[in-house]
């Protein structure tokens, strides 16, 4: 090829359009949404990216296919945020970026077994604090979000739950909107 500029241009574009490639951005970042040539892709930081493979070795975030088309409509045009199983922000204003997430952990015979996920900024040299929050049972329809300075888990038409910082406590607690 005569054009060098043109064959790192092409080796760069092959690259982001492997469905199998787990994307990353770089360290700091924010997640992203990029347009393949198999649809919409969610890329995450790279310090997350990271942890994540590290903490939850075989855990993945759900693919819009997963979720209930009603719901995206509904969160899409409602600019709730990027990607319904992502959302970050200070959850406990620590001044540290914080996740919190779907993460489909398991599979069994009937689906998907997904979970309710807080990653706190950590401490020292540690990435994240992790907050296990149980599992969602029926997440097609939920979403995770972080405005007004509320953490909400919500599902599409039928309410949701916001997620506090108890400082005292350190500890997450769900309230039932």
């Amino acid at each position: 090829m005569r054009n060098p500029n043109l064959a790192i241009a092409l080796l760069a574009i092959s690259l982001l359009f492997r469905p199998s490639l787990l994307l990353s951005g770089g360290k700091g970042d924010n997640p992203k949404i990029v347009e393949t040539s198999v649809g919409r892709q969610l890329l995450l930081p790279a310090d997350l990216k990271a942890f994540l493979e590290k903490e939850f070795p075989k855990a993945r975030i759900p693919s819009d296919s997963e979720f209930d088309p009603a719901m995206l409509k509904f969160y899409f045009s409602h600019l709730i945020g990027i990607h319904p199983a992502i959302a970050w922000g200070d959850f406990n204003v620590d001044k540290k970026k914080d996740y919190i997430l779907l993460l489909v952990t398991g599979q069994t015979n009937w689906g998907p077994i997904v979970e309710l996920v807080v990653l706190n900024g950590g401490k020292g040299k540690q990435a994240f604090e992790v907050f296990r929050l149980g599992e969602v049972i029926d997440f097609k329809e939920s979403y995770v979000s972080f405005r007004d300075s509320k953490l909400i888990k919500g599902a599409f038409q039928k309410g949701g739950w916001y997620l506090t910082w108890d400082e005292k406590e350190q500890i997450y607690n769900v309230v039932k909107s």
